[in-house]
Protein backbone atom coordinates (compact mmCIF):
# COMPACT_ATOMS: atom_id res chain seq x y z
CA UNK A 1 0.00 0.00 0.00
CA UNK A 2 2.82 2.44 0.83
CA UNK A 3 4.44 1.74 -2.53
CA UNK A 4 1.19 2.49 -4.35
CA UNK A 5 0.66 5.74 -2.45
CA UNK A 6 4.27 6.79 -3.02
CA UNK A 7 4.13 6.08 -6.74
CA UNK A 8 0.85 7.98 -7.00
CA UNK A 9 2.37 10.95 -5.14
CA UNK A 10 5.36 11.06 -7.51
CA UNK A 11 3.04 10.83 -10.53
CA UNK A 12 1.08 13.86 -9.29
CA UNK A 13 4.24 15.92 -8.80
CA UNK A 14 4.45 15.64 -5.00
CA UNK A 15 7.75 15.44 -3.13
CA UNK A 16 9.64 12.14 -3.05
CA UNK A 17 9.56 9.98 0.07
CA UNK A 18 11.49 7.04 1.38
CA UNK A 19 9.69 3.71 1.33
CA UNK A 20 11.92 2.13 3.98
CA UNK A 21 14.59 3.27 6.43
CA UNK A 22 16.29 0.80 8.78
CA UNK A 23 19.37 0.76 10.99
CA UNK A 24 21.43 -2.25 12.00
CA UNK A 25 24.65 -3.35 13.62
CA UNK A 26 26.14 -5.98 11.33
CA UNK A 27 23.24 -8.48 11.11
CA UNK A 28 21.47 -7.31 14.29
CA UNK A 29 18.52 -4.90 13.96
CA UNK A 30 18.46 -1.51 15.68
CA UNK A 31 15.08 -0.05 16.60
CA UNK A 32 14.03 3.35 15.28
CA UNK A 33 11.99 5.68 17.46
CA UNK A 34 9.34 6.32 16.33
CA UNK A 35 8.56 3.46 13.98
CA UNK A 36 9.37 4.41 10.40
CA UNK A 37 6.68 6.09 8.32
CA UNK A 38 7.26 7.96 5.03
CA UNK A 39 5.69 11.10 6.51
CA UNK A 40 7.97 11.13 9.60
CA UNK A 41 11.35 12.77 8.99
CA UNK A 42 13.22 12.63 12.33
CA UNK A 43 14.26 9.46 14.18
CA UNK A 44 16.47 8.38 17.05
CA UNK A 45 18.16 5.06 17.80
CA UNK A 46 20.15 3.69 20.73
CA UNK A 47 22.98 1.17 20.30
CA UNK A 48 23.97 -1.37 22.90
CA UNK A 49 27.28 -0.90 24.66
CA UNK A 50 28.97 -3.58 22.53
CA UNK A 51 27.69 -2.03 19.29
CA UNK A 52 30.44 0.34 18.19
CA UNK A 53 28.99 1.17 14.76
CA UNK A 54 25.80 1.10 12.71
CA UNK A 55 24.69 0.87 9.09
CA UNK A 56 21.73 2.51 7.37
CA UNK A 57 19.61 0.88 4.67
CA UNK A 58 17.17 3.07 2.72
CA UNK A 59 14.87 2.57 -0.25
CA UNK A 60 12.81 5.16 -2.08
CA UNK A 61 9.47 4.88 -3.85
CA UNK A 62 9.39 4.22 -7.58
CA UNK A 63 10.52 7.22 -9.58
CA UNK A 64 12.70 8.51 -6.73
CA UNK A 65 16.29 7.87 -5.72
CA UNK A 66 18.17 7.69 -2.39
CA UNK A 67 20.95 10.24 -1.96
CA UNK A 68 23.77 10.56 0.62
CA UNK A 69 22.99 7.23 2.28
CA UNK A 70 26.19 5.87 3.91
CA UNK A 71 27.60 2.85 2.10
CA UNK A 72 29.63 1.60 5.07
CA UNK A 73 29.32 1.20 8.82
CA UNK A 74 29.59 4.44 10.79
CA UNK A 75 31.46 4.31 14.12
CA UNK A 76 29.84 5.72 17.27
CA UNK A 77 31.85 6.66 20.34
CA UNK A 78 30.47 6.44 23.86
CA UNK A 79 28.90 9.74 24.87
CA UNK A 80 29.14 11.17 21.35
CA UNK A 81 25.87 10.88 19.42
CA UNK A 82 26.05 10.80 15.66
CA UNK A 83 23.53 12.26 13.22
CA UNK A 84 22.99 10.99 9.68
CA UNK A 85 20.86 12.62 6.98
CA UNK A 86 19.41 10.64 4.06
CA UNK A 87 17.56 12.23 1.15
CA UNK A 88 14.91 11.08 -1.29
CA UNK A 89 15.38 12.94 -4.59
CA UNK A 90 13.36 13.12 -7.80
CA UNK A 91 16.33 13.95 -10.08
CA UNK A 92 15.04 17.47 -10.77
CA UNK A 93 16.31 19.19 -7.63
CA UNK A 94 13.50 18.16 -5.28
CA UNK A 95 14.80 16.58 -2.06
CA UNK A 96 13.18 15.27 1.10
CA UNK A 97 15.41 15.00 4.16
CA UNK A 98 15.29 12.22 6.77
CA UNK A 99 17.40 12.61 9.90
CA UNK A 100 18.60 9.80 12.17
CA UNK A 101 20.31 10.52 15.50
CA UNK A 102 22.15 7.53 16.99
CA UNK A 103 23.44 7.21 20.56
CA UNK A 104 25.38 4.48 22.32
CA UNK A 105 24.82 3.15 25.82
CA UNK A 106 27.51 3.70 28.43
CA UNK A 107 27.73 0.09 29.60
CA UNK A 108 26.99 1.10 33.20
CA UNK A 109 23.18 0.89 32.95
CA UNK A 110 21.51 -1.34 35.55
CA UNK A 111 17.86 -0.56 34.76
CA UNK A 112 15.18 -2.26 32.67
CA UNK A 113 13.22 -0.88 29.75
CA UNK A 114 10.08 -2.80 30.62
CA UNK A 115 8.73 -4.60 33.67
CA UNK A 116 5.20 -5.93 34.00
CA UNK A 117 3.41 -8.71 35.87
CA UNK A 118 0.78 -10.61 33.91
CA UNK A 119 -2.66 -11.00 35.49
CA UNK A 120 -1.70 -8.47 38.13
CA UNK A 121 -1.72 -4.72 38.73
CA UNK A 122 1.70 -3.18 39.30
CA UNK A 123 1.85 -0.37 41.86
CA UNK A 124 3.27 2.11 41.08
CA UNK A 125 3.33 2.10 37.31
CA UNK A 126 6.73 1.00 36.08
CA UNK A 127 9.46 3.59 35.91
CA UNK A 128 13.12 2.54 35.44
CA UNK A 129 14.17 4.83 38.29
CA UNK A 130 11.70 3.26 40.77
CA UNK A 131 13.03 0.07 42.33
CA UNK A 132 10.18 -1.09 44.60
CA UNK A 133 6.78 -2.40 43.43
CA UNK A 134 3.75 -4.33 44.63
CA UNK A 135 1.96 -6.67 42.20
CA UNK A 136 -1.71 -7.23 43.17
CA UNK A 137 -2.51 -10.61 41.65
CA UNK A 138 -5.87 -11.94 40.56
CA UNK A 139 -7.18 -14.57 42.96
CA UNK A 140 -7.65 -17.14 40.18
CA UNK A 141 -3.98 -16.99 39.13
CA UNK A 142 -1.69 -19.52 40.86
CA UNK A 143 1.52 -18.04 39.45
CA UNK A 144 3.07 -14.63 38.98
CA UNK A 145 4.51 -14.19 35.49
CA UNK A 146 7.10 -11.41 35.31
CA UNK A 147 7.70 -9.96 31.85
CA UNK A 148 10.78 -7.79 31.37
CA UNK A 149 12.97 -6.22 28.74
CA UNK A 150 16.65 -5.51 29.31
CA UNK A 151 18.09 -2.05 28.81
CA UNK A 152 21.12 -3.62 27.10
CA UNK A 153 21.10 -7.07 25.54
CA UNK A 154 24.42 -7.86 27.23
CA UNK A 155 23.19 -7.16 30.74
CA UNK A 156 23.03 -10.13 33.12
CA UNK A 157 19.87 -10.71 35.12
CA UNK A 158 19.08 -12.98 38.07
CA UNK A 159 15.85 -13.66 39.96
CA UNK A 160 15.64 -14.60 43.65
CA UNK A 161 12.26 -15.48 45.19
CA UNK A 162 11.94 -15.66 48.96
CA UNK A 163 9.72 -18.11 50.80
CA UNK A 164 6.00 -17.32 50.86
CA UNK A 165 4.54 -15.46 53.83
CA UNK A 166 0.96 -15.12 54.99
CA UNK A 167 -0.49 -11.93 53.57
CA UNK A 168 -2.66 -9.47 55.44
CA UNK A 169 -6.10 -8.21 54.59
CA UNK A 170 -4.67 -5.28 52.64
CA UNK A 171 -1.75 -5.45 50.19
CA UNK A 172 1.54 -3.95 51.42
CA UNK A 173 2.55 -0.48 50.37
CA UNK A 174 5.39 -0.14 47.85
CA UNK A 175 8.45 0.83 49.86
CA UNK A 176 10.90 3.48 48.76
CA UNK A 177 13.95 1.53 47.70
CA UNK A 178 17.53 2.49 47.03
CA UNK A 179 19.53 1.99 43.88
CA UNK A 180 22.75 0.18 44.60
CA UNK A 181 25.58 0.83 42.20
CA UNK A 182 28.86 -0.99 42.62
CA UNK A 183 31.95 0.03 40.64
CA UNK A 184 35.02 -2.22 40.62
CA UNK A 185 38.48 -1.08 39.56
CA UNK A 186 41.92 -2.65 39.72
CA UNK A 187 42.83 -0.85 42.93
CA UNK A 188 39.73 0.11 44.92
CA UNK A 189 36.03 -0.74 45.21
CA UNK A 190 33.47 2.04 45.77
CA UNK A 191 29.79 1.59 46.63
CA UNK A 192 27.32 4.47 46.49
CA UNK A 193 23.59 4.56 47.17
CA UNK A 194 20.94 7.10 46.22
CA UNK A 195 17.25 7.42 46.94
CA UNK A 196 14.75 6.96 44.14
CA UNK A 197 11.18 8.15 44.50
CA UNK A 198 8.05 6.41 43.23
CA UNK A 199 6.26 9.32 41.59
CA UNK A 200 4.54 9.11 38.23
CA UNK A 201 5.89 10.93 35.18
CA UNK A 202 4.51 14.50 34.99
CA UNK A 203 2.54 15.74 32.04
CA UNK A 204 2.85 19.07 30.23
CA UNK A 205 1.14 20.95 33.11
CA UNK A 206 3.42 19.35 35.69
CA UNK A 207 0.73 17.05 37.11
CA UNK A 208 1.28 13.36 37.55
CA UNK A 209 -0.42 11.58 34.68
CA UNK A 210 -1.60 7.98 34.85
CA UNK A 211 -2.91 6.72 31.49
CA UNK A 212 -5.70 4.15 31.79
CA UNK A 213 -4.71 0.52 31.37
CA UNK A 214 -5.91 -1.16 28.19
CA UNK A 215 -4.84 -4.58 27.02
CA UNK A 216 -3.03 -4.88 23.73
CA UNK A 217 -1.59 -1.34 23.73
CA UNK A 218 2.09 -1.15 24.58
CA UNK A 219 4.09 1.90 23.71
CA UNK A 220 7.74 2.68 24.05
CA UNK A 221 8.18 6.09 25.61
CA UNK A 222 11.29 8.15 26.19
CA UNK A 223 11.43 10.35 29.24
CA UNK A 224 14.15 12.34 30.90
CA UNK A 225 15.93 10.61 33.73
CA UNK A 226 15.99 12.42 37.06
CA UNK A 227 19.34 14.22 37.26
CA UNK A 228 21.70 13.41 40.07
CA UNK A 229 25.23 14.32 41.02
CA UNK A 230 27.90 12.66 38.93
CA UNK A 231 29.74 11.47 42.01
CA UNK A 232 26.63 9.79 43.44
CA UNK A 233 25.12 8.17 40.37
CA UNK A 234 27.99 7.99 37.92
CA UNK A 235 27.55 8.29 34.17
CA UNK A 236 23.95 7.69 33.08
CA UNK A 237 22.28 8.22 29.71
CA UNK A 238 20.42 11.47 29.26
CA UNK A 239 17.25 9.63 28.32
CA UNK A 240 15.71 6.53 29.83
CA UNK A 241 13.43 4.39 27.66
CA UNK A 242 10.63 2.47 29.25
CA UNK A 243 7.39 0.78 28.30
CA UNK A 244 4.04 1.54 29.83
CA UNK A 245 0.76 -0.26 29.36
CA UNK A 246 -1.97 2.09 28.27
CA UNK A 247 -3.41 4.11 25.43
CA UNK A 248 -1.25 5.59 22.70
CA UNK A 249 -1.25 8.96 20.98
CA UNK A 250 -4.31 8.02 19.00
CA UNK A 251 -6.20 7.72 22.30
CA UNK A 252 -4.98 11.05 23.61
CA UNK A 253 -3.54 9.52 26.79
CA UNK A 254 0.20 10.00 26.24
CA UNK A 255 1.86 12.81 28.17
CA UNK A 256 3.19 15.83 26.29
CA UNK A 257 6.75 15.02 27.30
CA UNK A 258 6.47 11.58 25.70
CA UNK A 259 5.02 13.06 22.51
CA UNK A 260 7.90 15.53 22.23
CA UNK A 261 10.52 12.82 22.66
CA UNK A 262 8.69 10.53 20.21
CA UNK A 263 6.98 7.19 20.82
CA UNK A 264 6.57 4.07 18.76
CA UNK A 265 4.24 1.12 18.96
CA UNK A 266 5.88 -2.24 19.50
CA UNK A 267 5.68 -4.37 16.37
CA UNK A 268 3.88 -7.66 16.84
CA UNK A 269 6.30 -9.49 14.53
CA UNK A 270 9.54 -9.00 12.66
CA UNK A 271 13.08 -8.32 13.81
CA UNK A 272 13.44 -6.29 16.98
CA UNK A 273 16.48 -5.07 18.85
CA UNK A 274 15.04 -6.09 22.23
CA UNK A 275 12.80 -8.97 23.21
CA UNK A 276 10.37 -9.37 26.08
CA UNK A 277 11.35 -12.30 28.31
CA UNK A 278 9.24 -14.09 30.93
CA UNK A 279 9.81 -15.92 34.20
CA UNK A 280 7.25 -17.57 36.51
CA UNK A 281 6.93 -18.02 40.28
CA UNK A 282 4.19 -19.76 42.27
CA UNK A 283 2.21 -17.85 44.90
CA UNK A 284 -0.46 -19.55 46.99
CA UNK A 285 -3.81 -17.98 47.78
CA UNK A 286 -3.66 -15.55 50.69
CA UNK A 287 0.14 -15.36 50.56
CA UNK A 288 2.72 -12.87 49.40
CA UNK A 289 6.21 -13.41 48.02
CA UNK A 290 9.13 -11.04 47.64
CA UNK A 291 11.06 -11.33 44.37
CA UNK A 292 14.43 -9.64 43.91
CA UNK A 293 15.65 -8.89 40.38
CA UNK A 294 19.40 -8.31 40.18
CA UNK A 295 20.89 -6.72 37.06
CA UNK A 296 24.58 -6.45 36.24
CA UNK A 297 25.80 -3.86 33.77
CA UNK A 298 26.94 -4.82 30.28
CA UNK A 299 30.46 -3.49 30.86
CA UNK A 300 32.26 -6.05 33.03
CA UNK A 301 35.01 -3.56 33.90
CA UNK A 302 32.51 -1.24 35.56
CA UNK A 303 30.67 -4.17 37.21
CA UNK A 304 27.72 -2.12 38.39
CA UNK A 305 24.76 -3.87 40.00
CA UNK A 306 21.18 -2.71 40.40
CA UNK A 307 18.13 -4.35 41.99
CA UNK A 308 14.37 -4.26 41.58
CA UNK A 309 12.05 -5.58 44.30
CA UNK A 310 8.57 -6.89 43.51
CA UNK A 311 6.18 -8.09 46.23
CA UNK A 312 3.61 -10.42 44.67
CA UNK A 313 0.42 -10.21 46.73
CA UNK A 314 -2.45 -12.65 46.26
CA UNK A 315 -5.70 -11.97 48.14
CA UNK A 316 -7.38 -14.50 50.43
CA UNK A 317 -10.74 -16.21 50.03
CA UNK A 318 -13.74 -15.05 52.05
CA UNK A 319 -15.22 -16.78 55.09
CA UNK A 320 -18.27 -17.82 53.05
CA UNK A 321 -16.02 -19.59 50.52
CA UNK A 322 -12.69 -20.20 52.27
CA UNK A 323 -11.07 -22.69 49.86
CA UNK A 324 -9.72 -21.98 46.39
CA UNK A 325 -10.66 -24.46 43.67
CA UNK A 326 -8.17 -24.34 40.83
CA UNK A 327 -10.40 -26.27 38.44
CA UNK A 328 -13.21 -23.73 38.85
CA UNK A 329 -10.89 -20.74 39.23
CA UNK A 330 -12.72 -19.38 42.27
CA UNK A 331 -13.20 -19.88 45.99
CA UNK A 332 -15.69 -22.53 47.14
CA UNK A 333 -17.12 -23.90 50.38
CA UNK A 334 -16.79 -27.62 49.53
CA UNK A 335 -14.28 -29.35 47.26
CA UNK A 336 -15.06 -31.81 44.49
CA UNK A 337 -14.54 -35.57 44.70
CA UNK A 338 -10.87 -36.47 44.58
CA UNK A 339 -9.91 -33.30 46.49
CA UNK A 340 -9.79 -32.38 50.16
CA UNK A 341 -9.93 -29.05 52.00
CA UNK A 342 -6.37 -28.03 52.85
CA UNK A 343 -6.99 -25.64 55.73
CA UNK A 344 -3.43 -24.42 56.05
CA UNK A 345 -3.16 -23.49 52.36
CA UNK A 346 -6.85 -22.51 52.06
CA UNK A 347 -7.33 -24.45 48.85
CA UNK A 348 -8.67 -27.71 47.44
CA UNK A 349 -5.76 -30.14 47.20
CA UNK A 350 -5.80 -33.38 45.23
CA UNK A 351 -6.06 -36.71 47.06
CA UNK A 352 -3.48 -39.45 46.72
CA UNK A 353 -3.35 -41.81 43.74
CA UNK A 354 -6.54 -43.87 43.15
CA UNK A 355 -8.29 -42.16 46.08
CA UNK A 356 -11.77 -40.72 45.62
CA UNK A 357 -12.59 -39.37 49.09
CA UNK A 358 -9.92 -38.32 51.61
CA UNK A 359 -9.38 -36.03 54.56
CA UNK A 360 -5.69 -35.48 53.82
CA UNK A 361 -3.02 -36.64 51.42
CA UNK A 362 -2.14 -39.65 53.59
CA UNK A 363 -5.62 -40.53 54.84
CA UNK A 364 -7.85 -42.01 52.14
CA UNK A 365 -11.38 -42.88 53.20
CA UNK A 366 -12.72 -44.35 49.96
CA UNK A 367 -10.96 -45.52 46.84
CA UNK A 368 -12.14 -45.00 43.32
CA UNK A 369 -14.62 -47.41 41.76
CA UNK A 370 -13.43 -50.80 40.52
CA UNK A 371 -12.93 -51.19 36.79
CA UNK A 372 -12.81 -54.22 34.49
CA UNK A 373 -9.03 -54.39 34.91
CA UNK A 374 -8.35 -53.23 38.48
CA UNK A 375 -9.91 -53.42 41.91
CA UNK A 376 -8.98 -50.72 44.46
CA UNK A 377 -8.56 -51.39 48.18
CA UNK A 378 -7.75 -49.06 51.08
CA UNK A 379 -4.48 -49.98 52.79
CA UNK A 380 -3.65 -49.62 56.51
CA UNK A 381 -1.26 -46.73 55.75
CA UNK A 382 -4.12 -44.68 54.23
CA UNK A 383 -3.27 -45.23 50.58
CA UNK A 384 -5.19 -47.01 47.82
CA UNK A 385 -3.76 -50.09 46.15
CA UNK A 386 -4.75 -51.15 42.64
CA UNK A 387 -5.14 -54.97 42.36
CA UNK A 388 -5.38 -56.42 38.87
CA UNK A 389 -8.46 -58.63 38.33
CA UNK A 390 -8.02 -59.36 34.61
CA UNK A 391 -6.29 -62.65 33.76
CA UNK A 392 -3.81 -61.07 31.36
CA UNK A 393 -2.95 -58.19 33.71
CA UNK A 394 -2.84 -60.43 36.78
CA UNK A 395 -0.45 -62.99 35.21
CA UNK A 396 1.29 -60.67 32.80
CA UNK A 397 4.87 -61.84 33.46
CA UNK A 398 3.81 -65.47 33.42
CA UNK A 399 2.37 -64.92 29.95
CA UNK A 400 5.55 -63.21 28.82
CA UNK A 401 7.70 -66.10 30.07
CA UNK A 402 5.47 -68.70 28.42
CA UNK A 403 5.62 -66.82 25.14
CA UNK A 404 9.44 -66.80 25.25
CA UNK A 405 9.56 -70.55 25.90
CA UNK A 406 7.21 -71.28 22.99
CA UNK A 407 9.30 -69.10 20.70
CA UNK A 408 12.55 -70.83 21.62
CA UNK A 409 10.94 -74.26 21.16
CA UNK A 410 9.80 -73.36 17.66
CA UNK A 411 13.28 -72.13 16.78
CA UNK A 412 14.89 -75.39 17.95
CA UNK A 413 12.32 -77.48 16.03
CA UNK A 414 12.98 -75.59 12.81
CA UNK A 415 16.73 -76.07 13.25
CA UNK A 416 16.41 -79.83 13.78
CA UNK A 417 14.11 -80.15 10.75
CA UNK A 418 16.65 -78.39 8.54
CA UNK A 419 19.47 -80.68 9.74
CA UNK A 420 17.53 -83.84 8.98
CA UNK A 421 16.33 -82.79 5.51
CA UNK A 422 19.50 -81.27 4.09
CA UNK A 423 22.61 -83.53 3.23
CA UNK A 424 25.91 -82.95 4.90
CA UNK A 425 28.74 -81.21 3.08
CA UNK A 426 31.02 -84.26 3.20
CA UNK A 427 28.50 -86.59 1.51
CA UNK A 428 27.75 -84.01 -1.11
CA UNK A 429 31.47 -83.58 -1.92
CA UNK A 430 32.09 -87.36 -2.23
CA UNK A 431 29.14 -87.88 -4.54
CA UNK A 432 30.22 -84.94 -6.66
CA UNK A 433 33.73 -86.42 -7.20
CA UNK A 434 32.51 -90.00 -7.90
CA UNK A 435 31.75 -91.24 -11.46
CA UNK A 436 28.52 -92.93 -12.43
CA UNK A 437 30.21 -96.33 -12.26
CA UNK A 438 31.03 -95.79 -8.63
CA UNK A 439 27.39 -95.35 -7.79
CA UNK A 440 27.11 -99.12 -7.13
CA UNK A 441 29.18 -98.86 -4.01
CA UNK A 442 27.68 -98.31 -0.66
CA UNK A 443 27.85 -95.00 1.02
CA UNK A 444 29.99 -96.46 3.82
CA UNK A 445 32.68 -97.50 1.32
CA UNK A 446 32.60 -94.15 -0.39
CA UNK A 447 32.96 -92.40 2.93
CA UNK A 448 35.97 -94.57 3.86
CA UNK A 449 37.58 -93.97 0.45
CA UNK A 450 37.14 -90.25 0.82
CA UNK A 451 38.54 -90.29 4.37
CA UNK A 452 41.57 -92.61 3.60
CA UNK A 453 42.48 -91.95 -0.07
CA UNK A 454 45.94 -93.60 0.17
CA UNK A 455 44.71 -96.87 1.58
CA UNK A 456 42.23 -97.78 -1.21
CA UNK A 457 42.77 -98.62 -4.93
CA UNK A 458 40.55 -99.58 -7.82
CA UNK A 459 41.02 -103.02 -9.61
CA UNK A 460 39.28 -105.21 -12.19
CA UNK A 461 37.08 -104.34 -15.19
CA UNK A 462 34.59 -103.04 -12.74
CA UNK A 463 36.62 -101.13 -10.26
CA UNK A 464 36.40 -102.37 -6.72
CA UNK A 465 37.78 -100.65 -3.72
CA UNK A 466 40.21 -102.49 -1.51
CA UNK A 467 42.85 -101.46 0.96
CA UNK A 468 46.33 -101.11 -0.59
Amino acid sequence: MRWVLGAAAVAHGLECRLASLTARYQDSPVNLMPKFAPSTFEYTAVLDFNMDSFSVDAWAFGGCEVDEAPNQALPVQIGQPRTVSVYATDGAGGRTKYTLRVERLLGSETDLQYLQVENAELDPRFDPAVRGYVARMQIWSDSVVISYMLRDNHQRIRFLAEAEQRAGEEPPKPATTTRRTTTTTTTTTTTTTTKSTSTAAPDAQGNASEPPHEEGHRRLLASSAAPATAAARGPEPQQVQHLVVGGGAEHGNVSEAALVMGGRRLMDSGELQYRIEHTTFLVNVGNQRRITITIQSADELQARIGEYHVIAYRPSCTEEAPFFDRAKGRCVLNCNRGFYTHRRLHRCSECNTNCDVCSSLLNCQMCRRDSSDFAYKVQPDGSCKAVANHMLRKYWWWCVGLGIIVFLTLCLGCFALCQSCCPTRRSARVFANTSSDESDYSSEELDDAAQYPGQYQASGPVPTWSRA
